[in-house]
């Protein structure tokens, strides 16, 4: 978050989301993201903040966008996973990964997954795993 004088109708400092990214490139789910976070942070100082910020790349660029284009959208959103919530909908499968052998979690998610991990080799990444 970052603080930002002068933009409510009583002159009175506000904050808006700021996101840090790795990333060279902004995507469109980059910016839902913002605009959640500025819905959270609506709920809490009753103003909607007009913008926010996504610190990306290397020499970290400062993308400024605009939340009211997207606020419809991450609504509708939340909507459909609060409906999806109502219904008593299935939560999403478990992938285990290579670093669930150091996770204090491990052996709750190797119950939920029902069965012995499968990596990816080619990949890099931690955060990859065949499911």
């Amino acid at each position: 978050m970052e603080r930002v004088s002068g933009i409510d109708q009583c002159g009175l400092s506000i904050y808006v989301p700021v996101l840090f990214l790795l990333n060279e490139t902004v995507s469109h789910v980059d910016k839902m993201l913002v605009a959640f976070n500025a819905l959270a942070l609506a709920s809490v100082q009753g103003i909607l903040a007009p913008f926010g910020k996504v610190i990306h790349g290397k020499t970290f660029k400062v993308l400024k966008c605009k939340i009211e284009p997207l606020v419809d959208e991450v609504r509708k959103l939340l909507a459909q996973i609060q409906a999806a919530q109502a219904e008593g909908a299935m939560a999403p499968r478990v992938c285990l990964n290579r670093h669930c052998n150091s996770c204090e979690y491990q052996a709750d998610c190797q119950r939920l997954a029902g069965r012995a991990p499968t990596f990816r080799r080619r990949r890099p990444s931690l955060l990859y795993a065949d499911c």
